[in-house]
Parts: structure tokens; C-alpha cells; sequence
């Protein structure tokens, strides 16, 4: 029997419907094992008139803020598209996406006049705006992401009889999270490591892959389209590392 190729989902399951769509024309089997785990975290919220922008660097960060109506029609920025669309279902009217990385929104940041900022987001964050903008953003943490050290056995059992686990990877956290819980496996399978960016994929560190490509552009649509070669032909060797 051919051992299969799976695509290995870690991200939060506030993610899984967006992942299951974006990933369904790959027609392969998809593993969900979130490895992060959202907390909301009690905070106090200041009064929106204090504020005349409000900065989102994720999806979850746009769906955890408590707004009440005066913070929804607050001026929105966010890191890129997918956190636009999230802010605008979450009732915020005026977004502005800067259709990238924390670079981009640092940019088009810098580009607008806006007196004072508020910038919800995680505990820990890769891009401290709130440094770089002093005493013109004041970041909220409003959630923790909490990480798991391994999967399910369940889910060991399916990447250990894997050919080859194709991980797409989104943040430097879910690329930790994920080069954890495949050591802890102890997978034999070829393991490729999809970076939506070179900076997610935390390179840095040593990861349990020896493959990694990077996506063209910063949306899952470039990561979908980065994997689609590895799933079409699973023999085809891989060129890029």
C-alpha cells in the first residue's frame, strides 16, 4: 500500500473553516491538530474617544476585541486581507488592509496621520508597534496563545504512516509549536514546511524539516498554490530549501 501524502494543519481552530476551503482544491487528506490555543484574557477597554485608529495584526486579535459601537466605527488597520476581512465581520466599517506583513502595516502606519492608536493583540507579539510608534500606539493584550507540546496519539498514529506531511505555517509561533510536536512524534515521513513568509518560518531555529518553501506572496491562496507541486507529485523531488 502507498503511503499517503497529508497536509498537517496546526493553526488555531478559530482558522480550520478557512483553512478546509483554501485547501480543498488539493484534493488531499487535510490533519487538524491545532497546536495553539486561544485565551481571552479580562481586560478593561478604554472609551473609543480616546482613540482615532485601532491596528489588527490578526485575525483572532479582530475577533476577540469587545468594540461596542463607537470603537466599530473607528478607523481599522490591518496587516493584511485576511485580518481585514475578519475586522469588517466582526461589524468594523472603515478598514484599511495593508495587504501584507507587520512591515507593510508599519508602512502604511507611517503613511497616515493618526494621533493615537489602539493595537489589540496577544501577550506576545513578533512586531512591537507599540515600540515603534512610541506614545502613539498603546497595544492591549486581549488574548494568550497557549501551546501544546504534542499531538493526539490518534494523529501520531496518521503522520507516522505518512509519506510525506506537508505543514503550512503562518506565524513564528505556529512554526515552534509545530517543530515541537514532530520531534515529539518522531515522524519518519518527509516533512515540508510551507512559510507564508520567510520570517514565519522561523528560520532561525532548527526545525524537524529538512524542506521549506516560501509562498510568493503573503496570503494562503500563495501558500495553497506552493503546495499544490508537493501533493500533484508526490515522487517529484524538492528544488528549493
Amino acid at each position: 500500500m502507498t503511503r499517503p501524502v497529508i497536509i498537517l494543519n496546526t493553526r488555531p481552530v478559530i482558522y480550520r473553516d478557512v483553512m478546509r476551503a483554501g485547501l480543498a482544491p488539493l484534493a488531499v487528506p487535510v490533519i487538524d491538530a491545532p497546536l495553539l490555543e486561544t485565551r481571552p484574557l479580562a481586560v478593561i477597554v478604554p472609551r473609543a474617544a480616546a482613540f482615532d485608529a485601532l491596528i489588527f495584526t490578526s485575525q483572532i486579535a479582530a475577533a476577540f476585541f469587545p468594540a461596542d459601537e463607537a470603537w466599530r466605527a473607528t478607523p481599522v488597520y490591518a496587516v493584511g486581507d485576511a485580518t481585514a476581512d475578519a475586522a469588517r465581520r466582526a461589524g468594523f466599517s472603515r478598514v484599511i488592509s495593508a495587504a501584507g506583513n507587520a512591515r507593510d502595516l508599519a508602512r502604511v502606519l507611517e503613511q497616515n496621520r493618526f494621533r493615537r492608536a489602539l493595537y489589540p493583540s496577544a501577550v506576545d507579539v513578533a512586531a512591537a508597534l507599540d515600540a515603534d510608534f512610541s506614545c502613539r500606539i498603546v497595544r492591549l493584550a486581549t488574548y494568550r496563545m497557549e501551546l501544546r507540546g504534542s499531538f493526539e496519539p490518534g494523529i501520531i498514529q496518521t503522520l507516522r504512516a505518512a509519506a510525506r506531511i506537508v505543514v503550512p505555517v503562518f506565524s513564528r509561533r505556529s512554526a515552534r509549536a509545530a517543530a515541537t510536536a514532530l520531534t515529539n512524534a518522531k515522524v519518519t515521513a518527509e516533512v515540508v514546511a510551507i512559510g507564508i513568509s520567510a520570517t514565519a518560518l522561523d528560520l532561525d531555529a532548527p526545525p524537524p524539516w529538512r524542506w521549506h518553501l516560501i509562498a510568493r506572496e503573503p496570503t494562503l491562496a500563495a501558500v495553497v498554490d506552493a503546495i499544490h507541486p508537493l501533493v500533484a507529485n508526490p515522487s517529484r523531488a524538492i528544488e528549493a530549501a
